[in-house]
């Protein structure tokens, strides 16, 4: 009876990593093991970014997802309330809303930084799984653009945050654009899946 139910156990992680690896095979370029990490409720994030000298310009390509324990309904009930960011995560010193005109503003500061961070754009309100986009339309990322999806899986929710940049050289480094991009956005959604826990 217990090798029949280990199993069946087996059987079903199987088939729940084949979802994720069709889920994520037209979004991203995963390994196996980064899809294992997902599986097992660890997020995940990257950052790449090239510059060309020539145009004097920056590339930058970034994602973070995660799987949140939770159904999406118990999950989406702390997400999407942008204005309380400053109170749920501790390198977010200002967070603001404006439902009319879908504007989100937010100042970073964090010890990655060298400055503080301001960051302006528009975004729907995430209310139910789907997709939602987004785009800076002022600031260092003027003009870059993203999505976030939101995925019911069995009795839990996937997060994929994807955004694509390229702009005018920044003061930045790419190693150390890099680095803040991809671990800030890491840090941001580990927190919010922990804070939308309860």
């Amino acid at each position: 009876m217990k090798v029949f139910f280990f199993l069946a156990l087996a059987l079903n992680t199987s088939l729940f990593a084949l979802e994720l690896e069709k889920f994520y095979s037209t979004r991203l370029q995963l390994s196996s093991e980064q899809l294992k990490d997902i599986q097992g409720e660890v997020v995940i994030s990257d950052s790449d970014v090239d510059s060309n000298s020539e145009k004097k310009t920056q590339k930058m390509s970034v994602y973070v997802t995660g799987l949140h324990p939770k159904k999406c309904s118990k999950a989406l009930r702390k997400i999407p309330l942008y204005e309380n960011y400053k109170d749920f995560i501790d390198f977010i010193v200002l967070s603001q809303y404006d439902d009319k005109t879908q504007r989100l503003h937010f100042v970073f500061d964090h010890p990655l930084l060298p400055n503080k961070m301001i960051l302006k754009f528009k975004i729907p309100r995430i209310s139910t799984p789907g997709l939602y986009p987004f785009e800076f339309d002022w600031g260092m990322f003027k003009g870059l653009k993203g999505t976030i999806e939101v995925v019911k899986y069995e009795k839990k929710c996937l997060f994929l945050l994807k955004a694509n940049w390229e702009g005018p050289e920044t003061s930045y480094p790419n190693i150390i654009m890099e680095a803040f991009t991809q671990t800030l956005l890491r840090i941001a959604l580990e927190k919010l899946i922990r804070i939308s826990m309860v």
